[in-house]
């Protein structure tokens, strides 16, 4: 199980950014993701033996199909991160346009696969139910998505209400997911453990130090 710290904090300026980045490294995490205006700045903070992921169309995913694979484009290329992490298309889900969501997944696989990038997608089932991002999840796969995060992490989330989303998913779909959700005591870091869950991600410091003092990873 792999332990992911994300900086996606929209109220802090660079400096914070890179002060956030140099406090994670700090604990090896398996990756560290953060938005693309970071990317310049943060890159040459993280080592190699850490994965630096970037969040595309982050929140909410409200970007057409086309602009979104264009941001991919220019992420992937040059050899700027190692994952990309890519929240669904809301709009298209919301009318059950599932085969426009289907060549979202085509083309930006397409593009990922091109330039040695992973691309991951971001659900949020705080909007939606269950069963719909269970179907998604069976969609994804048949793209050779492999992995998934319930949540985006930017409403309010509770960690067992996102290790419940995250069990129904990998039952129904046989899919990884990522939980991603802070964590503040040890009872907590052990549900996230017991779960079977493939990781969990957090975006704060104190969680981080808390998951790597414990032994979770």
């Amino acid at each position: 199980m792999q332990l992911e710290y994300a900086c996606y904090n929209i109220d802090i300026n660079e400096d914070e950014v890179k002060k956030n980045i140099q406090n994670a490294v700090q604990y090896n995490p398996y990756c560290i993701s953060i938005h693309p205006y970071s990317l310049s700045s943060a890159k040459a903070l993280i080592p190699d033996k850490i994965k630096l992921s970037c969040a595309i169309d982050y929140p909410m995913g409200l970007t057409d199909v086309s602009t979104r694979n264009q941001i991919v484009q220019q992420v992937a290329k040059n050899n700027q991160v190692n994952i990309i992490d890519l929240n669904i298309p809301s709009k298209l889900i919301v009318n059950r346009k599932y085969d426009k969501f289907r060549e979202d997944i085509k083309l930006n696989s397409e593009t990922c696969k091109q330039h040695n990038v992973e691309l991951r997608y971001v659900l949020e089932y705080r909007i939606f139910s269950h069963e719909i991002l269970a179907k998604l999840c069976q969609i994804l796969k048949t793209f050779e998505i492999n992995h998934v995060f319930p949540a985006s992490g930017f409403l309010l989330d509770d960690i067992n209400d996102n290790i419940i989303a995250a069990k129904y998913l990998m039952a129904k779909s046989d899919i990884k997911v990522i939980c991603n959700g802070n964590v503040w005591t040890k009872q907590q870091m052990e549900n996230v453990r017991k779960s079977g869950v493939s990781g969990l991600r957090v975006s704060n410091i104190p969680s981080l130090e808390l998951a790597t003092k414990n032994n979770a990873f």
